[in-house]
Parts: C-alpha cells; structure tokens; sequence
C-alpha cells in the first residue's frame, strides 16, 4: 500500500476474491448520497469490485453489469438503493438525460459510476475516484482518490479498516 497524500491512497490486489472483499470493506463505510467513480479498461474488474461495494453496503441482490442496460439499482431492506451506472455506451447530452442523473443524486443512497468520463460535468465535485488497472493475470493495482472532504472521510476510513491493524 503507498499513500499517495492526504486524499490517495495506492494498493494491489492479488486476486478477484481480493478485489472483491476490498469492495465489501469500502461497501460497509458507505453513507448516503456518496459518489464513487470508477475508471480502468475493459477487464480490469470494475464490476468485480462493485460487486463487493454493493455487497457490503447491504444491498439484497448480487451486481451485474449494467452495460446494455445503463443503469442497475440494488435495494436494502430499509429501501435506501445503490444506483450502478454503466456510461461506456452513453455518447452525448441527450444520453445523459435517458439515465435520469438529477433525480438520482436527489434520491437517498449512493451512486457508483463506471466510464464516468462521458457524465463528469453533470456529476457533484465531492467523489471518491477508484481506478483499476490490470498488472497480471489476476494481479490488479488499485488507485483511490477523493475529491472533496465527505470522500476523503470516507477514504480515510477505508484505509484505516482495511490496512491499519
């Protein structure tokens, strides 16, 4: 692990069972109206990572890639939704508008975002921005970094549960 600043942080994972419990370990520190933005090439287990976040954020049902779909929605019993957003297909303002954005981060929740590039403007400065790149086989090097003080809390937090024991 290599903190990279106050608000980056810098980490590998070993395997997708790893990646998927560092997942569950950021999933169970999620609050309402949290913004995580994931960026890495097709592969690089964005979906695999999300799975985990979903997971240990409480939500019933298990994450699947919502690329043709744009949009996936997972619940917890208590109703609040996780809000799983695919933009690699989106392609222009209009687009934007067919994923119903406004109304999502008005909504109770949280709202991860994969190839969030295309929907950047319209999304709020305060984020945690997760990127995944491919190192090997199953070998991945993870990158967090928050933008605003709610996501450096919450990386924070993150790195004191996962790697501070």
């Amino acid at each position: 692990m290599a903190i990279l600043g106050p608000n980056a942080l810098k980490f590998s994972s070993r395997s997708p069972e790893q990646t998927f419990r560092y997942g569950l370990r950021l999933g169970q520190l999620l609050q309402d109206g949290d913004i995580l933005l994931l960026e890495g090439n097709l592969g690089a287990g964005k979906t695999l990572l999300t799975s985990g976040i979903s997971r240990g954020w409480g939500a019933v049902q298990s994450a699947t890639s919502p690329t043709y779909l744009l949009v996936n929605e997972y619940s917890r019993p208590d109703g609040k939704i996780f809000h799983h957003l695919d933009c690699y297909r989106l392609g222009n303002f209009p687009d934007v508008e067919s994923i119903n954005l406004a109304e999502r981060l008005a909504m109770n929740g949280v709202l991860l975002v994969e190839w969030p590039q295309v929907i950047l403007p319209w999304l709020p400065a305060d984020h945690l921005l997760i990127t995944l790149a491919i190192m090997g086989d199953d070998r991945r090097e993870i990158q967090c970094e928050a933008k605003g003080a709610r996501s450096a809390q919450l990386l924070t937090a993150f790195r004191r549960l996962t790697f501070e024991r």
